[in-house]
Order: structure tokens, then sequence, then C-alpha cells
């Protein structure tokens, strides 16, 4: 692999990168709009229902 391919491969992965960076951006954007919102209206810090401790940990879980 010469040089230059070297660089045009690595400007393809950086503007990918760049691409999931805005995308994640975006997610985080909407999320902390979503916690503001539920906190101005009362419903508090976040509507999500929270994980079971046990599943975080890799406890036993329940399948349903």
């Amino acid at each position: 692999m010469s040089r230059q391919q070297m660089i045009v491969d690595l400007k393809v992965v950086s503007t990918a990168l760049s691409d999931k960076k805005q995308l994640v951006d975006r997610v985080i954007q909407a999320l902390e709009d979503e916690e503001a919102e539920a906190a101005e209206t009362g419903d508090g810090p976040s509507r999500a229902n929270p994980a079971n401790e046990t599943d975080k940990e890799g406890g036993d879980t329940e399948e349903f």
C-alpha cells in the first residue's frame, strides 16, 4: 500500500468517524432536551424505566 493510498484511506475513515460523532452528539442533545423537559414538568429526571440492578451486574434475569 502506498503512502498516498494510506492517506486516502485515513481520510475516508476520518469522515466516517465524524459522521458517527455527529449522530452521537444529536442523540446526546435529544436526551438532554428530554431530561430538561421532564424536570420542568415535574416528571422527574427521566421518564425511562430504570433497569433492574441485577441486570446491570450480570446477575440472573427473568425472561418474560
